[in-house]
């Protein structure tokens, strides 16, 4: 693919390919960590049947809050969180809810967008409570 003319957008077979490599990679590199997995969708007459329909999934990552002597521990020290990317943030724990005892959980959904030929990310956080 010459990257000097590419416009961004994925055809359906790169798209298939690279989630399943993702999922792949994200299996040997996350062992704690439930798998991504495949949820076929019900055939439309207007697709053509060599096309499998549906999304990669992976639910229920369970984060649990880290404690207060977490917290004042990383802010006394001056640590930086290090992303994904390499590159380092610093760690803003305004944005997390504030209990001792709160677990997270993150519902992720990717799935193919064939109006735009991209990739989308649809995501689902919830609590304990629901």
């Amino acid at each position: 693919m010459d990257t000097s003319s590419w416009d961004g957008s994925l055809s359906k077979t790169e798209f298939d390919l690279s989630v399943r490599s993702f999922a792949e990679k994200w299996k040997r590199s996350n062992p704690d960590y439930p798998p991504w997995f495949w949820v076929s969708c019900p055939k439309k007459p207007w697709i053509p049947s060599r096309d499998v329909e549906g999304h990669f999934t992976l639910e229920r990552i369970r984060v649990h809050e880290s404690s207060e002597e977490d917290r004042d521990r990383v802010s006394k020290s001056g640590e930086e969180e290090t992303t994904c990317c390499g590159k380092e943030d610093a760690i803003d724990y305004a944005t997390l809810v504030q209990s001792s005892h709160d677990v997270h959980y993150y519902d992720l959904h990717v799935v193919y967008s064939a109006l735009y030929w991209v990739p989308v990310l649809y995501f689902r956080v919830y609590g304990n409570d629901g």
